[in-house]
């Protein structure tokens, strides 16, 4: 199988490792310049906040599901087999949610406190919804304790939908089935707003609709790459500038919505080009990131709550725009590292444990 090469995994790695970089500016644009998302154009400085490409950094958020639907589904495709549903859910648990577990009990430690999540009522809601990876469905619940931990939840909800996008492919052939998972966005997002009419995210984080189409347009180019299709043609890497261009300008003049939906098909489109351009992954900066993506899911958990703490040790700095970058460099650095050994220690004993725990089923 072609994706099993080394070279191919390398450029995966590469492309997580982008989407964790993405992620990590964003928010750090977030901490260190409050407010610049929903403040009026009043000056330079907030217009040039919005349109720089680290203001676009919470699209790294689809670029990690279009991995997740990608890998997924060629996983199924090359196996020329059904469905396992009982070894697919085990590999998907040990992977995500012992990691998951531990960052969770950290932050409730370091948070709010232990005691709060275990004897006040609505402690106890926080914490069990974040246990049931169902706090992503309340806007209540959705940011609290780490504010990433809404995509996890995400994440997992969209593998217990996966066995359903298996059926609508069987029945109506692949395209036809994520051409109607698109058609779900608009219609699910209009719904969302008249049933939660009070509800600021739900209707753009729902899990059948918008988010759903992003995984599934990663499983079409897996589908498109094992059949050696291109979606883009040789015109990938330039549909997927002219996209990227686009997010920053129709979140900012236009909508969220749109900008989302502009990102979807730029970050695929970039994904093709990355399978199959002639580059070298032996280069040293290519070789940086994708080590940064071999960790990139240990640095999703962590970084968030601990921004804003790591950031105040470069006060003494002042808050000048000019700093900004070497801040945020610097405090990357710090979380890679602390990443690594997660991943290291936690990350990669949990896989091997529960590929044990399965071994001696079988």
């Amino acid at each position: 199988m072609i994706i099993e090469t080394k070279k191919h995994i390398a450029r995966i790695d590469i492309l997580r490792g982008i989407a964790i970089i993405c992620v990590f500016v964003y928010h750090s644009q977030l901490y260190l310049f409050p407010g610049f998302e929903t403040a009026e154009p009043t000056s330079a400085k907030i217009i040039l906040l919005n349109l720089v490409p680290m203001a676009s950094g919470w699209t790294g958020v689809q670029l990690f599901l279009i991995i997740s639907g990608f890998l997924i589904h060629l996983g199924f495709l090359s196996r020329k087999q059904p469905l396992n549903i009982v070894t697919f859910y085990s590999k998907r648990f040990w992977r995500i949610y012992p990691p998951y577990l531990l960052a969770l009990i950290v932050f409730c430690v370091t948070g709010a406190g232990i005691y709060y999540y275990l004897n006040d009522y609505y402690g106890i809601r926080h914490l069990l919804t974040h246990l049931l990876l169902v706090h992503n469905l309340s806007d209540t619940y959705i940011f609290s304790i780490n504010p990433s931990f809404w995509s996890l939840a995400l994440e997992m909800q969209l593998y217990l939908i996966y066995p359903m996008f298996l059926f609508m492919r069987k029945k109506l052939g692949v395209e036809k089935t994520v051409l109607i998972i698109f058609l779900l966005v608009p219609i699910n997002s209009f719904l969302s707003r008249i049933v939660y009419p009070d509800f600021k995210y739900i209707a753009l984080i729902s899990v059948v609709g918008y988010w759903w189409f992003n995984w599934c347009a990663g499983a079409l180019l897996a589908e498109c790459y094992l059949n050696n299709k291109r979606l883009f043609g040789r015109y990938n890497l330039l549909i997927a500038l002219m996209g990227f261009m686009a997010i920053g300008l129709s979140r900012y003049f236009i909508s969220a919505e749109l900008a989302g939906q502009v990102a979807v098909f730029a970050w695929v489109a970039f994904f093709e080009w990355m399978l199959y351009a002639r580059i070298n992954i032996d280069n040293r900066l290519y070789k940086i990131i994708a080590i940064v993506g071999v960790v990139s899911y240990s640095i999703y958990l962590i970084h968030q709550p601990f921004l804003p703490v790591m950031l105040s040790w470069f006060d003494v700095l002042g808050h000048h725009f000019f700093w900004a970058p070497l801040k945020t460099i610097l405090i990357f650095i710090f979380v890679f590292i602390v990443a690594y050994f997660t991943y290291k220690y936690i990350e990669q004993p949990s896989i091997k444990l529960g590929y044990r725990l399965r071994k001696t089923k079988q």
